[in-house]
C-alpha cells in the first residue's frame, strides 16, 4: 500500500467512518429525548427500541474495531465482522435487560408507572412536588433540559419513599386517582415500558458516543504522526467527557425532591435503573447542544422511526 493510500485508508476508517456514526448516535440521543418527553405509543417505542440498539451496536462494534487485535484480516471484513458483532451483543443485551426489568417489575411498580408518566408535564412545570413541598428542580431549566426531566423522571420516581401515599397525592393532583382501577395489564405494561426504555436507550446511547468521540480525537492524532499519542489521547477525552457529564449542577438530580425522596429508594430497590437515571440525566443534557446540531441540521431531523 502506497503512502497515499494509506492516509485515505486511515482517513475511511479512522475518521469518516467514525464521524458519520456519531453524527447518528447523537442526532439519535436528541430525536429520543424529544419523543420520549411524553408517553408514546407501542409502535414508536418499538421504533425507538429498535435504532437505539442498532446505533448502539454499531457504537460497540466500532469500539471492537478499533480496539481489536484480528489486524492479519483486510479492514472492510474486520469491519464488518466487528459491526455485526457489536449489533449482536447490544441487542441482546438491551433486549435482556429490559425484559428482565418488565418480568421482574410487580403490578404496584407498573400502577405507578402509571402515575409517574402522567406526572410529568407537572414535574417539568415546577408544579409537582415530594413530600414537605420539597421541589424537584432547583433552577429554571432550558427547553432541552426539561425534556429531558420528562422522560427520565418516571424511572426516578419508581421507588420514591412513601410511595402508597405519595403517588396517590399525585393521582389526586392530577384528577386521575378514580381512573386508577380502569387501566388495565395492557396499559400497565406500555407504562411501565414507556418507563424504561428512555434511561436504557438514552444512557447507552450517549455513553457510547462519547466513547467513539475520545476514539475518533485519538485516531486524528495519530494521522498527523502522533501515533503514540493515540491511546493516551482517547483515554484522557473519554475520562474527560465522563468528567464534565456529571459535574453538578443538575437542575432535577440535585434537587431537593430527588435527593431527600428518590434517591436512596430507587438505589436500594433498582441499582441498574438508579445507574442508568443518573447517567442519562446528567450526561445528556451536558451534550444537548452538540446533540441538536447533529439532529437538527446534518441529519434534517430524520424522524428515526420504525421500518
Amino acid at each position: 500500500m502506497t503512502e497515499s493510500q494509506s492516509l485515505h485508508h486511515r482517513w475511511l476508517f479512522g475518521i469518516l467512518i467514525p464521524f458519520v456514526y456519531l453524527v447518528i448516535e447523537l442526532a439519535f440521543n436528541h430525536r429520543l429525548v424529544e419523543v420520549t418527553a411524553g408517553t408514546v405509543d407501542n409502535e414508536v417505542l418499538s421504533g425507538l427500541e429498535f435504532w437505539g440498539r442498532m446505533i448502539s451496536g454499531v457504537g460497540l462494534g466500532l469500539v471492537f474495531f478499533r480496539t481489536t487485535m484480528l489486524r492479519i484480516m483486510p479492514d472492510v471484513f474486520r469491519l464488518v465482522l466487528c459491526l455485526s458483532l457489536g449489533i449482536l451483543v447490544m441487542w441482546q443485551l438491551q433486549k435482556t435487560l429490559a425484559d428482565f426489568l418488565i418480568s421482574t417489575a410487580s403490578e404496584s411498580d407498573k400502577k405507578a408507572a402509571i402515575i409517574l408518566c402522567a406526572s410529568v408535564k407537572e414535574v417539568a412545570s415546577g408544579n409537582l412536588r415530594a413530600k414537605d413541598d420539597l421541589p424537584f428542580l432547583n433552577r429554571n431549566v432550558d427547553a432541552f433540559e426539561k425534556k429531558v426531566v420528562m422522560a427520565i423522571f418516571p424511572a426516578a420516581g419508581l421507588h420514591v419513599s412513601n410511595r402508597e401515599a405519595q403517588l396517590s397525592g399525585w393521582a389526586d393532583q392530577l384528577g386521575m386517582k378514580g381512573e386508577m382501577a380502569s387501566f388495565d395489564s395492557v396499559i400497565q405494561d406500555n407504562a411501565f415500558r414507556n418507563l424504561i426504555i428512555s434511561p436504557i436507550a438514552m444512557g447507552f446511547s450517549i455513553f457510547f458516543a462519547l466513547f467513539n468521540l475520545a476514539l475518533l480525537l485519538g485516531s486524528i492524532v495519530a494521522l498527523y504522526g502522533k501515533e503514540r499519542w493515540r491511546t493516551p489521547v482517547a483515554v484522557m477525552v473519554l475520562l474527560g467527557a465522563i468528567f464534565v457529564s456529571l459535574l453538578p449542577g443538575n437542575a432535577f438530580m440535585d434537587s431537593p425532591g430527588y435527593e431527600q425522596t428518590m434517591r436512596a429508594g430507587l438505589w436500594k430497590n433498582e441499582p441498574v435503573i438508579a445507574l442508568l437515571v443518573e447517567w442519562s440525566m446528567r450526561a445528556t443534557p451536558t451534550w444537548g447542544v452538540v446533540s441538536e446540531v447533529a439532529h437538527r441540521y446534518l441529519l434534517l431531523d430524520f424522524s428515526f422511526r420504525s421500518f
